[in-house]
Protein backbone atom coordinates (compact mmCIF):
# COMPACT_ATOMS: atom_id res chain seq x y z
CA UNK A 1 0.00 0.00 0.00
CA UNK A 2 1.47 3.36 -0.97
CA UNK A 3 1.15 6.32 1.31
CA UNK A 4 -1.36 8.96 0.28
CA UNK A 5 0.05 12.43 -0.33
CA UNK A 6 -0.68 14.96 2.39
CA UNK A 7 -2.87 17.07 0.09
CA UNK A 8 -5.22 14.09 -0.23
CA UNK A 9 -5.03 12.79 3.35
CA UNK A 10 -6.00 16.13 4.86
CA UNK A 11 -9.18 16.23 2.73
CA UNK A 12 -10.42 12.70 3.42
CA UNK A 13 -12.59 13.71 6.44
CA UNK A 14 -14.64 15.93 4.09
CA UNK A 15 -15.12 13.01 1.74
CA UNK A 16 -16.34 10.76 4.53
CA UNK A 17 -18.73 13.33 5.98
CA UNK A 18 -19.96 15.13 2.85
CA UNK A 19 -18.99 13.04 -0.18
CA UNK A 20 -17.01 16.07 -1.35
CA UNK A 21 -13.39 16.70 -2.25
CA UNK A 22 -12.12 20.16 -3.06
CA UNK A 23 -8.57 20.57 -4.26
CA UNK A 24 -9.19 24.19 -5.24
CA UNK A 25 -5.86 25.94 -5.66
CA UNK A 26 -3.81 22.91 -4.54
CA UNK A 27 -0.41 23.26 -6.23
CA UNK A 28 0.66 19.63 -5.67
CA UNK A 29 -2.58 18.06 -6.98
CA UNK A 30 -2.13 15.11 -9.34
CA UNK A 31 -5.13 13.26 -10.82
CA UNK A 32 -3.07 10.07 -11.22
CA UNK A 33 -3.10 9.54 -7.44
CA UNK A 34 -6.88 9.11 -7.58
CA UNK A 35 -6.41 6.02 -9.78
CA UNK A 36 -4.28 4.13 -7.26
CA UNK A 37 -6.33 1.09 -6.17
CA UNK A 38 -6.32 1.83 -2.43
CA UNK A 39 -7.27 5.45 -3.00
CA UNK A 40 -9.88 4.68 -5.66
CA UNK A 41 -11.67 2.32 -3.25
CA UNK A 42 -11.92 5.08 -0.65
CA UNK A 43 -13.33 7.46 -3.24
CA UNK A 44 -16.27 5.26 -4.22
CA UNK A 45 -18.60 7.63 -2.28
CA UNK A 46 -17.34 10.76 -4.04
CA UNK A 47 -20.23 13.01 -5.14
CA UNK A 48 -18.55 16.40 -5.63
CA UNK A 49 -15.06 16.98 -7.04
CA UNK A 50 -13.53 20.44 -7.41
CA UNK A 51 -10.11 20.75 -9.04
CA UNK A 52 -10.42 24.47 -9.80
CA UNK A 53 -7.22 26.47 -9.77
CA UNK A 54 -4.99 23.42 -10.00
CA UNK A 55 -2.25 22.74 -12.55
CA UNK A 56 -4.31 20.03 -14.31
CA UNK A 57 -3.98 20.08 -18.11
CA UNK A 58 -5.75 16.82 -18.99
CA UNK A 59 -8.43 14.49 -17.62
CA UNK A 60 -6.65 11.37 -18.93
CA UNK A 61 -5.94 10.15 -15.37
CA UNK A 62 -9.42 10.85 -14.02
CA UNK A 63 -11.08 7.62 -12.88
CA UNK A 64 -14.81 7.07 -13.24
CA UNK A 65 -16.74 7.70 -10.00
CA UNK A 66 -20.25 6.31 -10.30
CA UNK A 67 -21.73 8.62 -7.64
CA UNK A 68 -20.14 11.84 -8.94
CA UNK A 69 -22.82 14.48 -9.54
CA UNK A 70 -20.77 17.69 -9.65
CA UNK A 71 -17.37 18.37 -11.20
CA UNK A 72 -15.69 21.76 -11.28
CA UNK A 73 -12.45 22.60 -13.09
CA UNK A 74 -12.52 26.39 -13.31
CA UNK A 75 -9.19 28.12 -13.91
CA UNK A 76 -7.31 25.00 -14.96
CA UNK A 77 -5.34 24.44 -18.14
CA UNK A 78 -7.43 21.53 -19.42
CA UNK A 79 -7.07 21.65 -23.18
CA UNK A 80 -8.51 18.32 -24.33
CA UNK A 81 -11.67 16.33 -23.81
CA UNK A 82 -9.73 13.04 -23.72
CA UNK A 83 -11.32 10.81 -21.07
CA UNK A 84 -14.16 13.31 -20.61
CA UNK A 85 -16.53 10.33 -20.64
CA UNK A 86 -15.32 9.57 -17.10
CA UNK A 87 -17.76 12.30 -16.08
CA UNK A 88 -21.44 11.50 -16.14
Amino acid sequence: MSAQPLWLTKRMPFLRSQGKLSFKGEKEFDLAVLKEPDTERQLNILKILDISGTQVTSLKDLPYFKHLTHFSANNTQISTLENFDSLR
